[in-house]
């Protein structure tokens, strides 16, 4: 009944202002990096044979507005005279990518897979339905900007949080499974990069960035080390502010270990040892390591196999029920690589699309960088996807928390389409 009430007032939300979306993914990804993703889907509403879970309602608005879009840009001479060819040819790509999974669904359904199972695996595979959001929701700077204060807000909150599960349940489950103390879950390195890259691309109180780099070095994933200095280089190369970002970073850096010193001394927990161990093991070839490289010759094995289309919903599903005792389907359907699981998953077919929408994202943010006007939203837009990608290639986001990639790469086509229309 509670798990109704909520599905309601959501409702009640979005139909009064729709632009409280994103807020509610955000306080989503928020809460999933506290208490697991697994507990925050157990508030689920049931409908006959399908579950609705917490983030399907916004899936669903997703593809409202993917809808909206296409209907009024064929019906709206001013709506379809806003959005830039650019931004008009990556919606075909996308309308492409999103037939070539509805053969997928199909395909499924005929082979007698549940419909709950044949929409989950649909649904993961489409979070590029995100997209169109900002490019209907939003209409002018104002709202964007509004939002990506609130990135930093809770992202600067997170990290006083995640000390209060040093001792907790979750935290030792993690350390027992991976070897490794982590406060939380994975998927919130993402919104803490968010948050970090947006202090050092506004140039606003820059010094408090050490609180998210603090919650991603609590995390304790090296895809997000690397994520995170690699975004930060390349919001100091898009604004012409090497050396200054470098001297940030170290006081930054200098900061954070303060933290972990204080939170060490406060809980008798080795947070500082413990977190540049983990730092230390960033390049070095660990367990870990080996076993996800040897993902690599499986990934063009099963790729043979179907080249062009890749692995069915139904071969996938099986895979998954087998994963429980099989070491090799384990590592086909958990290959923590988001370019192995589209080989294997989505084809070449599918792969050439993803690459051909990432890329195409993240050149306009790089042009959009190099302007005056949108200079540091470009530097943030390109940083921000390019600590996903990273970040994605060591680990399950892209299926997870896709919808936060592609969230950032509609408003980057909507930052282009207001250049293009100031021009």
């Amino acid at each position: 009944m509670i798990e109704i009430a909520v599905c309601l007032i959501l409702l009640v939300a979005v139909a009064f202002r729709p632009t409280v979306v994103p807020y509610f993914a955000l306080l989503y990804l928020f809460t999933t990096g506290l208490a697991s993703r697994e507990f925050i889907d157990s508030f689920k509403v049931s409908l006959g044979p399908v579950n609705i879970l917490p983030l399907d309602l916004f899936y669903a608005l997703a593809l409202l507005y993917c809808f909206q879009f296409f209907i009024k840009k064929i019906t709206n001479p001013r709506f379809n005279s806003q959005n830039a060819p650019e931004t008009k040819l990556t919606a075909i790509f996308i309308l492409f990518f999103l037939i070539f999974f509805v053969g997928k669904l199909v395909n499924g359904y005929l082979n007698h897979m549940a419909l709950d199972n044949v929409l989950r695996f649909f649904m993961g595979d489409t979070q590029v339905l995100y997209f169109f959001m900002p490019l209907v929701m939003y209409q002018n700077v104002g709202q964007l900007k509004s939002l990506i204060k609130f990135t930093v807000l809770i992202s600067l909150v997170f990290p006083l949080c995640q000390p209060l599960l040093i001792h907790s349940k979750l935290t030792q489950t993690i350390l027992q499974g991976q070897g490794t103390l982590r406060l939380g879950f994975g998927d919130a390195n993402i919104l803490l990069a968010f948050g970090c890259i947006a202090l050092f691309s506004w140039e606003y109180k820059k010094y408090l960035a050490f609180l998210p780099l603090s919650g991603i070095m609590m995390l304790a994933h090296r895809s997000g080390y690397i994520g995170i200095v690699l975004a930060l280089f390349a919001v100091s190369f898009l604004k012409g502010k090497k050396v200054k970002t470098l001297i940030v970073m170290g006081v930054a850096g200098g900061l954070v270990i303060a933290l972990l010193a204080i939170l060490q001394s406060l809980t008798n927990v080795n947070l500082v040892e413990q977190n540049l161990n983990r730092a230390g093991e960033t390049f070095k070839s660990t367990g870990t390591t080996a076993g996800r490289a040897s993902v690599i010759p499986l990934a063009f094995e099963e790729l043979q196999k179907r080249p062009f289309t890749g692995l069915e919903y139904k071969e996938i599903r099986d895979k998954l029920i087998r994963s429980e005792y099989n070491a090799r389907d384990f590592n086909i359907v958990h290959p923590h690589n988001f370019v192995l699981s589209a080989i294997m998953s989505y084809g070449l077919i599918g792969t050439i699309l993803l690459a051909v929408l990432l890329i195409r994202s993240m050149r306009t943010a790089y042009k959009l960088a190099k302007t005056e006007r949108f200079k540091s939203e470009g530097a943030f837009l390109f940083s921000s996807i390019l600590f996903f990608v990273i970040f994605s290639t060591m680990n399950t986001t892209m299926g997870t928390v896709g919808y936060a990639l592609w969230f950032v790469c509609g408003v980057t086509f909507w930052f282009h389409n207001q250049l293009k229309m100031e021009n």
